[in-house]
């Protein structure tokens, strides 16, 4: 096996070894590196990324199936090391990702055996069962009389306009206009202020097919809207779903991720920051 280099003439062998993103950038000539492994002229495989914060951050990496245990992932890695010997700006390599199917465990125990070390997560993500959820005492604190809307009874034009709102405030709710995603409709709530939204929560299928909680926002109404929200989509969930359903949960700062381990004490930790140092940082 070997490696090469993967630019917009060599990008149709190793596409389907990509993430889209990675391929997209390549194909748009943007700024991204990407080595392909080739065996008996065959693509084989592929690694992309960048520098970020002083280390070149890894995006994609797969290596077929059938090629693995032999030595192709190792190869990979090696080739990029030896690309990055005198890039005196870069300290080593990095990769973020979200454990949320047996090839990112795979993913996770071949970066622990090449010498990677694990720290602490830029994102914090959780998988929630919902059946622990109905251990929680927070419930007990949603508001009597407040009422909760199911996104599916809510005009679409008022969630343009949240949505719309969102995007003026650079603060993007999902990367796809709400009423263009693939929203849950039936957990996704909302407390309304006259015919405006104020407090939501938005569920999706946005990792990897499984529900998650996607974002959400108390509005003016705080914790005891959170509260209320909550619990419409959680009686939601439980009857629309069987109760060992994983709920993907995305902590977005400390209040976020307090919040979720009182609520959830039970989560699951998904996230995972893996550093391998080439060089020593000032």
């Amino acid at each position: 096996m070997e490696t090469t280099i993967i630019d917009r003439g060599n990008l149709d062998f190793f596409t389907s070894f990509l993430l889209p993103d990675a391929a997209l950038l390549l194909k748009e000539g943007k700024p991204i590196f990407a080595l392909g492994l080739v065996e008996n002229e065959e693509a084989c495989g592929a690694l992309a990324g960048g520098p970020r914060d002083g280390y070149f951050e890894i995006s994609s990496f797969f290596v077929a199936p059938v090629k693995r245990g032999r030595g192709g992932g190792k190869l990979l890695l090696e080739s990029l090391k030896s690309c990055m010997e005198g890039q005196s700006s870069l300290f080593g390599i990095r990769s973020d990702f979200t454990v949320t199917n047996g090839e990112l465990s795979m993913y996770e125990n071949f970066l622990r055996h090449s010498g990677f070390e694990f720290k602490k997560p830029r994102e914090t993500i959780y998988s929630v069962n919902l059946s622990s959820l109905s251990k929680s005492p927070f419930f007990s604190k949603a508001a009597e009389g407040l009422k909760v809307h199911q996104f599916l009874e809510i005009p679409t034009s008022c969630v343009r306009e949240l949505d719309r709102s969102a995007r003026i405030s650079e603060e993007a709710i999902l990367p796809l206009p709400l009423d263009k995603a693939e929203l849950d409709p039936e957990l996704s709530v909302a407390v309304m202020d006259g015919s405006r939204i104020d407090g939501f929560m938005v569920f999706d299928r946005s990792f990897n097919g499984q529900l998650t909680l996607a974002y959400a926002d108390s509005g003016a109404g705080g914790s005891a809207a959170f509260s209320s929200m909550l619990s419409a989509s959680y009686q939601r969930a439980l009857e629309k779903y069987p109760k060992d359903t994983e709920i993907i949960v995305n902590c977005v700062n400390a209040i976020s991720t307090s919040l979720l381990e009182r609520l959830a004490p039970e989560g699951r930790p998904l996230s995972r920051s893996a550093l391998f140092l080439t060089s020593k940082e000032n």
